[in-house]
């Protein structure tokens, strides 16, 4: 099911202060613009284990809780 990394993105936008500053450096860690990440955007496991690791070091966070 599609969706998984958009609900990741949109985890992001909805939890951080500086969402473009967050948005940047997470797209830096991960190697790709995760803006261009849409709902139609194919599941990729690599991908999300990425941008999971991504966003927790950015944010300072322990876990990511998603309901996928």
């Amino acid at each position: 099911m599609a969706g998984r990394l958009k609900k990741l993105v949109d985890f992001v936008k909805a939890n951080s202060t500086f969402t473009n500053l967050t948005l940047a450096r997470i797209s830096l860690k991960v190697g790709m613009d995760i803006n261009e990440i849409t709902a139609s955007t194919p599941d990729d496991p690599e991908l999300e284990k990425k941008l999971i690791q991504a966003i927790k070091e950015v944010m300072k966070l322990e876990k990511v809780e998603i309901k996928f």
